[in-house]
């Protein structure tokens, strides 16, 4: 990868894992609801469209709350976004060494208010660029935030790669044009992600490095 400027992560479920304060906020909005809670598991394989998508999903047999659900839900998950949320093992140190040679990114599916606030909380000053949710901007898959960041960077498509946990991901960089590295530590099975044919498929968070550097 000689051409390689910068690599752009998607964020839950690829930098942190944040299933656990995602589920405690989607079941404190179902208490308020009085309505019945929704297993981990589940919330798991619903996560990578966004909060809308994620509820439309929850409350396919109450569609009827969902406006009362996202007004419940994104403020408490706001307040309640850092309580078991924390790195995947191995990406802080991942971070500080492509840090060095790299331009880093993220693209996300959340609230730019959100994405923005809780990067500064994990990996302040690491990131160049952080593109979440916008108004005028499709979500991923659509190619747009992620050519925005593309953008922002300075830089084209041949000069990044992107990564990230789900087939919204790797299905954004293709639209995009984008090198991408699925990897299986997040929110989707294997399986799931072999289906969608990344250029790479990875376990392990020192995989990354390998793959930049050619081996």
């Amino acid at each position: 990868m000689n051409t390689l400027k910068a690599i752009i992560f998607d964020l839950d479920g690829t930098l942190l894992d944040t299933l656990d304060d995602i589920t405690n906020s989607c079941n404190y909005t179902l208490n308020q609801l009085k309505l019945s809670h929704v297993k981990k598991e589940d919330v798991r394989r619903y996560l990578g469209n966004g909060a809308k998508a994620l509820w439309v999903h929850i409350l396919k047999h109450n569609i009827n709350y969902l406006d009362e659900a996202l007004s419940i839900y994104l403020p408490y998950l706001e307040t309640h976004s850092k309580i078991r949320t924390k790195p995947y093992e191995g990406i802080n140190e991942l971070l500080h060494q492509l840090k060095i040679d790299y331009q880093l990114a993220v693209v996300s599916n959340k609230h730019q208010e959100a994405v923005s606030e809780i990067i500064d909380y994990y990996f302040k000053g690491m990131f160049d660029v952080v593109i979440g949710e916008r108004p005028g901007i499709p979500k991923k898959p659509d190619p747009a935030p992620l050519n925005l960041a593309i953008k922002e960077l300075q830089l084209n498509k041949h000069e990044v790669l992107f990564i990230g946990d789900s087939e919204v991901d790797i299905q954004t960089a293709k639209h995009a044009d984008v090198k991408v590295i699925g990897v299986s530590w997040g929110f989707r099975d294997y399986i799931e992600l072999v289906h969608e044919k990344p250029d790479y498929l990875i376990h392990k968070v020192d995989q990354i490095q390998k793959i930049i550097q050619g081996e």
